[in-house]
């Protein structure tokens, strides 16, 4: 099944759907894109963009005539360059992004972070190539999930955060085991208080769920990375209040208004 948007470039395959757990679950990022209200975003960078799939939907729904698009994997880059995506291969970890300050009117982050061992350079990055009325949408594996916490009531390890490369030890009974490169997972409570050090107010919080649970036990879904639960985040750099999404510890969804103000937040996070 193919999802679209404009044109045949802004096609989700099969190659999308195995490496991103955001592609399978496409539904969750239409309906925090709908809460983005901006005149008119000019300039845009997906961080862990793969094969381009979501970074070239995302890029035509918003129509934004210059898409960038980073990863590590030169496999993938080819592809997405094909896609119209001006490609970067760049660590997140560690590297600059190689844009001015306040150039991008929008960055999105769709299951990177759980990949490094700190957020702070990406997160510091992205807060600085951001106009000052940008938007920043991210998605990552929530450690508060039921799934997780059911995980550790039973003396189990969480999915998400991953202590092998060869083995995957201590895992629910169902769970895919193989080495998916997850070393880290954040609580909501955690990258709350994370974003509003780095300058950002949550504006709105929602649940994805890209991977169901089968009648046998066993979470089914296309991409490689099995994440029962994610966690989305959307935030906006600016005066105006709008509403994104973001998971929660289930399925349930939930709406919150933030508002953000780098000066303002500067003095909470001294304050706190």
């Amino acid at each position: 099944m193919f999802i679209t948007a404009m044109n045949t470039k802004s096609e989700i395959t099969s190659d999308d759907l195995r490496v991103s757990s955001q592609a399978n679950d496409m539904s969750s990022l239409v309906k925090a894109l709908r809460k983005i209200r901006s005149q008119r975003i000019e300039r845009m960078i997906d961080l862990g963009c793969g094969y381009g799939g979501v970074t070239r939907f995302v890029a035509d729904y918003f129509d934004i005539p210059e898409a960038y698009g980073i990863d590590m994997d030169d496999r993938r880059l080819p592809r997405a360059k094909l896609r119209g995506i001006k490609i970067i291969n760049t660590d997140l970890s560690k590297e600059t992004l190689p844009f001015p300050d306040k150039h991008l009117g929008l960055v999105t982050c769709f299951g990177v972070l759980e990949h490094l061992v700190y957020f702070d350079n990406l997160l510091g990055e992205a807060g600085r190539v951001l106009e000052n009325d940008g938007y920043f949408v991210v998605a990552m594996p929530n450690l508060g999930s039921y799934v997780n916490r059911i995980a550790i009531l039973l003396g189990y390890q969480p999915r998400n955060v991953e202590i092998s490369t060869k083995f995957s030890p201590g895992l629910l009974p169902g769970i895919k085991k193989g080495h998916i490169a997850h070393v880290h997972s954040a609580t909501l409570r955690c990258m709350k208080e994370l974003m509003q050090c780095y300058g950002f107010h949550v504006i709105g919080v929602g649940g994805s769920s890209p991977f169901r649970v089968n009648p046998n036990g066993r979470c089914s879904g296309q991409s490689d990375s099995i994440c029962p639960q994610f966690e989305q985040t959307l935030h906006h750099c600016g005066k105006e209040v709008v509403t994104g999404w973001e998971p929660l510890p289930g399925r349930q969804l939930r709406r919150t208004r933030w508002r953000r103000n780098r000066t303002r937040c500067a003095v909470q996070s001294r304050i706190n």
